[in-house]
């Protein structure tokens, strides 16, 4: 039981499927789907050869197999070479559209499964999986919101059966798993094995056949045949084999014999440098068939070829090839292609993506073993590493948010970077940096901030390893996954390592150093969005110091520093400060950028933001207007930043009561950020509520619940239930059914919101103090008052010290403990 049985097939002539006619020095089109994605949604890659023969047998058995679901998950097994993965390609393709609506395609290799199977629901099945949450709980949330129909999910090129089980999809109906691997399954109750041998002699003759015609072979058909046992039937060696008889018609099977003998000899001590071994005989023979491939390329395409193996597994694409080269006439490069390495066998095309090609993973491992005895191999490494840090060095993170798709065929070459080449990434700190920043950014930018916390992870253990934990690469790797602890609001992670950050910037760089500046910015940051603004500020002020010291007052980055002063003013109630403050910021952008750019819309932003604090509708719908429009001509329409301008504007019409203006913004940025992200992410959230508030206040009272209840529990799916965007949504519900008398309904939220709160940010913010007034309200209306009272002085005092005795909040706490004390004694 657990594995696959042998299928009968009946006697009669041999079947395969040769598809198009065969040509010397050019590369046929390789197969790919007859369906379109309305038939079935997948990511499947085309066939990797275009002659696909004597595997019936097998296509039958895996399809017997995958149809009783007894295992769910069948291995395809057997030597590299072998063709597993051709063999599951064409399973797919000619099975998929009658027993599949989904198939997942997933690298096997590739340590970051979990990663894959996310961006897959995200891609081709609109979900969005809750951002905060670590990638395996992720990866358990996809499964669970899959969609209810059978889906095909595919492991390629399996290393480790062990690493993979964690990550197969539940036991169900819904799901059939398949994976091609070199192991065998030890417990076959769970994973049944198809094993692959070489393809019949009739079958290896087809394939020769189809490469160098049939009236060739069969005048030499003897000699053919010695060659196919030789051979093993190994469909990449037969591949190989054809196309160097294609590309030398004149060439006889007994004189390519005498070469492959000759190959035998010069390969056996070479293959011991490939880094793994295909199963015997198979690897001596295909040592030799390669070598005698590589030789007939000239030393320019043998170079292009080696280079080739530096890249990762799976799609290249060309123009990071020409980036490698870029001093080489495109021509050239072209040239040595599409003449030497594309004939012979050696490369591919993808067919279904423009300008990208592949190496089949057993030649990759060939080049990299030839690249290895080379006397420029480093000379090599060293122009991959240039090109990856070249491409990546302006990724900025606006950048990454908006071309997220034209990254997905980057990055597994700039992680190849990173990674597997670090030590060729020649510039010190700036350049190992660059790839790790592109690709941790590329992660955050997806919302799969799992991965992004393991990469940046991954940076820090590379930097300590390499420079030392007393570098300032060290200190950037701790500032870029604190960075990611703050975008999730984690203050109490992030804290720690940009004070650890800032300290050994200092101690490295001494204290005139533009890096010593962010830091500065960033703990300050941490301590405003806490509230702990009198740590914040500082901060900020010493910051801005520096910056003008060191870069001069017409920086951008002072900009950013009096930008940051003027909140944590504005924080303070020291209005006037912050207006000049924010207005200093706004000119200076101008000034640097001009008027069309998206900093000085952020900082019309912020004025605007100040003057809806102070009540001044006349000034801040004119910013809040201007920095809408300023977003929409540079970003375009479906843009983030445009989502977030007019939920701006709407909370400043529901501020002063102008609902009936506020509600069709709201649903503008409801809309735009639902197309944009799905419907699970934190901002459709905030639209979620905002809505709800203006629904609340013209009576819509029922439409108000269903938001506010729709706004909670999208952050307790996406954040956890102890997140301070939760403690909002259970106060705003609260306030809800505060307001309609529903006291027994709202008391439970009040107190869940103090907790958390408490639990996030200790006793002394003033979003406990704020739950703490409402519980009392809430008292004081059912005329509880012995325990309101306590609640609200607790309020009142903790207002008077975070905020000052003359804050709004203050004061209108103290005249409500005062009525409330009023009520008490009459």
């Amino acid at each position: 039981m657990g594995s696959c049985s042998e299928s009968k097939l009946p006697m009669g002539e041999l079947e395969f499927t040769f598809l198009g006619k065969s040509m010397a020095l050019t590369e046929p089109d390789l197969p790919t789907s007859k369906w379109s994605q309305d038939q079935v949604v997948h990511n499947l890659p085309p066939g990797s050869t275009p002659v696909f023969v004597g595997r019936e047998g097998e296509l039958i058995r895996l399809h017997d197999c995958m149809q009783t679901g007894q295992p769910a998950a069948v291995a395809v097994t057997g030597g590299d070479g072998i063709g597993k993965t051709e063999l599951v390609l064409q399973y797919a393709y000619r099975f998929g559209p009658a027993d599949y609506q989904h198939i997942c395609w997933l690298h096997g290799s590739d340590r970051e499964i979990a990663s894959q199977i996310v961006n897959f629901t995200r891609t081709y099945l609109g979900l969005n999986p809750p951002t905060g949450l670590p990638l395996d709980r992720q990866m358990q949330w996809c499964w669970q919101h899959w969609p209810v129909s059978s889906s095909l999910i595919i492991y390629d090129d399996v290393a480790d059966l062990s690493h993979i089980e964690s990550y197969l999809p539940p036991q169900s109906d819904r799901w059939r798993a398949l994976m091609t691997t070199p192991v065998q399954p030890e417990n076959t109750a769970t994973i049944a094995p198809l094993t692959l041998t070489g393809l019949s002699q009739e079958a290896a003759l087809a394939v020769l056949r189809y490469w160098a015609g049939a009236e060739r072979i069969n005048q030499q058909l003897a000699a053919a045949r010695v060659l196919c046992d030789q051979l093993s039937g190994v469909p990449l060696g037969l591949d190989l084999v054809g196309r160097y008889l294609a590309c030398q018609p004149q060439l006889s099977m007994a004189a390519l014999q005498q070469r492959l003998d000759a190959k035998n000899g010069a390969v056996k001590d070479w293959i011991h440098t490939l880094g793994r071994h295909p199963l015997p005989p198979v690897p001596l023979i295909l040592a030799a068939v390669f070598s005698l491939s590589f030789d007939q390329l000239n030393r320019d395409e043998q170079r292009l070829a080696e280079l080739l193996s530096l890249f990762a597994p799976g799609s290249i694409p060309w123009e990071v090839v020409q980036a490698c080269w870029a001093d080489v006439d495109t021509r050239r490069l072209t040239s040595w292609r599409d003449c030497g390495l594309l004939p012979w066998g050696l490369l591919r095309r993808v067919s279904n993506q423009a300008d990208c090609y592949q190496l089949h993973p057993l030649v990759r491992l060939f080049l990299g073993a030839q690249l290895r005895q080379a006397d420029w191999a480093e000379d090599l490494k060293r122009d991959y590493c240039g090109a990856i840090v070249e491409i990546t060095r302006p990724m900025k993170e606006d950048f990454i948010r908006s071309n997220l798709s034209d990254l997905v065929s980057l990055i597994p070459h700039i992680k190849e970077a990173a990674v597997t080449w670090q030590d060729s990434l020649e510039g010190e700190e700036e350049a190992l940096l660059c790839p790790f920043v592109a690709v941790g950014r590329y992660y955050t930018g997806q919302g799969a901030y799992g991965a992004a916390e393991l990469w940046w992870q991954t940076c820090l253990t590379i930097t300590k390893n390499r420079f030392g934990q007393e570098h300032p690469a060290f200190a950037a790797s701790l500032s870029s996954l604190a960075d990611l602890y703050r975008f999730q609001e984690l203050y109490y992670k992030a804290e720690p390592l940009y004070q650890e950050a800032l300290g050994l910037r200092k101690r490295r760089l001494g204290d005139r150093h533009p890096d010593i500046a962010n830091s500065l910015n960033n703990l300050g940051i941490v301590y405003h969005r806490q509230g702990r603004h009198d740590q914040a500020e500082p901060l900020f002020q010493e910051a801005l110091a520096l910056v003008k010291q060191v870069l001069g007052s017409d920086h951008p980055d002072v900009a950013t520093s009096l930008n940051n002063l003027a909140l944590v003013s504005e924080s303070q109630q020291r209005y006037q400060a912050a207006e000049s403050l924010h207005q200093e910021a706004l000119a200076l952008r101008r000034q640097l950028f001009g008027n069309e750019h998206i900093d000085v819309a952020a900082s019309l932003d912020h004025l605007g933001s100040l003057y809806q604090t102070l009540g001044r509708l006349d000034k801040a719908e004119p910013l809040y207007k201007e920095a809408l429009e300023l977003r929409r001509q540079i970003l375009g329409e479906a843009h983030q930043d445009v989502a977030t301008s007019l939920n701006n504007l709407g909370g400043l019409y529901q501020w002063v009561g102008r609902h009936d203006e506020a509600v069709p913004l709201f649903r503008q940025s409801l809309t735009l950020r639902q197309q944009l992200f799905g419907d699970d992410h934190p901002d459709v959230a905030v639209s979620l509520n905002n809505l709800a508030g203006s629904y609340q206040a013209i009576g819509h009272i029922s439409e108000a619940e269903s938001l506010f209840q729709a706004a909670l529990v999208l952050r307790q799916k996406l954040m956890g239930n102890s997140h301070s965007d939760v403690a909002t949504s259970l106060n705003n519900l609260a306030l809800l059914y505060d307001s309609q008398g529903r006291y027994g309904e709202a008391a439970p939220l009040y107190e869940e919101a103090l907790a958390i709160r408490r639990e996030l940010f200790g006793t002394e913010h003033p979003d406990v103090a704020a739950s703490l007034n409402n519980l009392a309200v809430l008292y004081a209306n059912q005329e509880l008052f012995h325990r309101a009272e306590p609640l609200m002085e607790e309020a009142l005092c903790l207002w008077e010290r975070l905020l000052g005795p003359e804050h709004h909040y203050t004061l209108s706490a103290r005249f409500s403990l005062e009525v409330l004390r009023d009520l008490m004694t009459s």
